[in-house]
């Protein structure tokens, strides 16, 4: 399983966990995601667990393996010359499994 370690305060820790469980309990498909403590590099820290998107995710919810998409959120409000969401018909998805299709000729339909 691939999985990212996050700083709670980037994500706002409890808001990210809140968000997964109201996304999944609303019928899309949303990555395992809590706090757990740990010791990196020797350091105690508490951090935010989030699975990373890919093919155990989709099995995780009975899904068959197919393309993935994520939306780029930077784009709505990381623009200093813009105002926020003014660049939102930019804000376009991107698929993180760009090589699930090569994988026999199933894939293609």
């Amino acid at each position: 399983m691939r999985f990212k370690l996050l700083l709670p305060e980037t994500r706002s820790a409890e808001n990210e966990i809140l968000a997964t469980l109201i996304l999944r309990d609303a019928g899309f498909i949303s990555p395992e995601t809590f706090e757990v403590n740990t010791i990196v590099n020797g350091v105690k820290a508490k951090m935010l667990f989030q699975e990373s998107e890919g093919k155990e995710l989709l099995e995780r919810n009975s899904r068959r393996e197919s393309a993935v998409f994520e939306g780029d959120e930077e784009l709505l409000w990381s623009f200093k010359n813009y105002d926020n969401f003014k660049l939102d018909p930019l804000a376009l998805s991107r698929m993180v499994n760009q090589n699930w299709f090569i994988k026999g000729t199933s894939n293609f339909s």
